[in-house]
């Protein structure tokens, strides 16, 4: 399947923000993933999935707000995954970060405005 250019912003904005399809969850729960791509956090962050936190860029959609991230533990950090639920559930939307992150145990992470954009490719 091929996402035509003209829809590629449409189909991520489906997806969060405000104009999300009501299939979408009102709320994900983020998780940090490793450079592989494992879920390394025990415990995901609730991350409302309207405007107060997502806006629409040219080209898909972006962070407006900044996102609390959790505590951390000893990991590399790789990139990040959006959940359905806080247990379980499926991966959503994932993003690998440009250059990984070295934590230690306890650290505070969160993303700044404009840090997490996702897009189709």
């Amino acid at each position: 399947m091929a996402i035509g250019p003209e829809f590629k912003a449409v189909a991520v904005q489906a997806l969060l923000g405000a104009s999300r399809s009501p299939l979408a969850p009102e709320v994900l729960w983020l998780s940090w993933h490793s450079t592989g791509g494992l879920e390394l956090s025990a415990q995901r962050v609730a991350v409302p999935n309207d405007d107060s936190v997502w806006g629409p860029t040219e080209g898909g959609v972006t962070n407006v707000a900044p996102i609390d991230g959790g505590a951390a533990g000893t990991w590399i950090v790789g990139g990040v995954g959006l959940y359905t639920a806080e247990v379980g559930g499926v991966l959503a939307l994932s993003a690998v970060l440009g250059t990984p992150i070295t934590t230690s145990a306890g650290d505070l992470l969160s993303i700044l405005v404009g840090e997490l954009t996702f897009t189709v490719s």
